[in-house]
This record gives structure tokens, C-alpha cells and sequence, in this order.
């Protein structure tokens, strides 16, 4: 068809298309209306490594610190592979009294989002969404509970300096519905879907 004919068609079923996409749009609308809110908790972990050893105790240069700094990056990277790893979910999940999801371990890997705004910087932010604003609190909370525990653990084997994890109080909020995207997206599959019958129909009619 050349675009005279689409025009042609489009006149002609236009009433039939405004239907089909106004009709996905609002049952998409309804449906994402209808579902519960989302809670989004987030906390920010920072690691920090502290020398033991002053520079007039040793006969190296410290460089004020610098690889301090550059371990404890390297430790919160470590940190982020342990939120993201089943083992490590399915501990939070216990020690905050909360039932283990089913899942396959990729799935339960990705209960949490973890990453760091700077690649190069030592604070991590831990983020998780769930229906129960209290669970989202409360797992959020743990995870950094976890987090502190594992990285406590790197001053059994380094005693020239010490680790320190601190975390942020969380922060929860209420995600809004995503209704009108949702509608956008629905209301294009229809405009397409409906686009595709009436081309359909006007090819047979040929």
C-alpha cells in the first residue's frame, strides 16, 4: 500500500483504533492502580580503614594514609560480591526473622541492589523494595548489620590497622505507581495491535 491507502485505512478504522488503544490503556491503568505500594529502603555503608601504626613507628611512607584509603575501596567491592551472593541474602533474611523467598539462587543473589555511586570511593549503597514497609526496613537494616560483622572480621588477620563499617539510618519511602507509563506503553501495544487488524482487514478485502 502506498500512503494514500494508509491514509485511506487509517480514516476508515480510525474510530476501531482510538477503541483498541484506549481500551489497553485503561485496563492497564486499572490493573497497576490495583496493586499495592511499593516501599523503597535504602541505606549508605562507608568502609574506612584506620592505621594502627603512626609514620614515626615505622621506617616506610605512609602517604598520609593513601593506600588506607585504596584498601578499603577494595573491601567494600568485596562487599558488594557478599550482598550479592544467596549466602549472604539468606543470612540477612534469618537474622532479621523473616522467611527465605523461594528462588533459584541467581534470583535470591539479586534480593538487593548494590553498588557504589564512584567506582574509586568506599561507600556502598544498599537498596531493597517490598510491599511490607516494615520488612523493607528491617532487611535493609540487617543487610548493614551483616555487612558491619563481615568487614569486623578483617581486623583478626591485619594488625597494623583496623577496619570500621558505619551506616546510615535507613531511609524508606513510598514508590509512587508507575500508572501513567504503564498506561503510555499498553495504550501503544494496543495503537499497534490495532493498526495491524485493520491492515489485515483492508488486505482481504482486496
Amino acid at each position: 500500500m502506498d500512503i494514500k491507502d494508509y491514509i485511506n485505512m487509517l480514516k476508515k478504522n480510525a474510530v476501531f483504533i482510538l477503541i483498541i488503544t484506549a481500551v489497553f490503556a485503561l485496563i492497564a491503568a486499572m490493573f497497576t492502580s490495583s496493586k499495592p505500594f511499593s516501599y523503597q529502603a535504602s541505606t549508605a555503608i562507608e568502609i574506612s580503614r584506620f592505621q594502627s601504626q603512626k609514620q614515626s613507628d615505622v621506617a616506610y611512607f605512609q602517604f598520609d594514609n593513601f593506600y588506607a584509603a585504596e584498601v578499603a575501596a577494595a573491601v567494600s567491592d568485596n562487599m558488594i560480591g557478599f550482598l550479592s551472593t544467596a549466602s549472604t541474602v539468606e543470612q540477612i533474611y534469618q537474622r532479621a526473622g523473616y522467611e527465605v523467598p523461594t528462588s533459584d539462587l541467581k534470583g535470591l543473589g539479586k534480593t538487593f541492589t548494590v553498588k557504589k555511586k564512584i567506582s574509586t570511593s568506599a561507600v556502598i549503597d544498599v537498596s531493597y523494595a517490598d510491599k511490607d514497609q516494615a520488612k523493607a526496613g528491617a532487611l535493609i537494616k540487617t543487610a548493614a548489620d551483616v555487612i558491619k560483622t563481615k568487614v569486623e572480621q578483617y581486623n583478626k588477620n591485619d594488625s597494623s590497622a583496623f577496619f570500621v563499617a558505619n551506616s546510615d539510618s535507613p531511609v524508606i519511602v513510598k514508590a509512587p505507581k508507575p500508572i501513567a507509563i504503564n498506561a503510555i506503553i499498553a495504550g501503544f501495544i494496543g495503537l499497534v495491535l490495532s493498526w495491524g487488524i485493520a491492515s489485515i482487514r483492508e488486505a482481504l478485502k482486496k
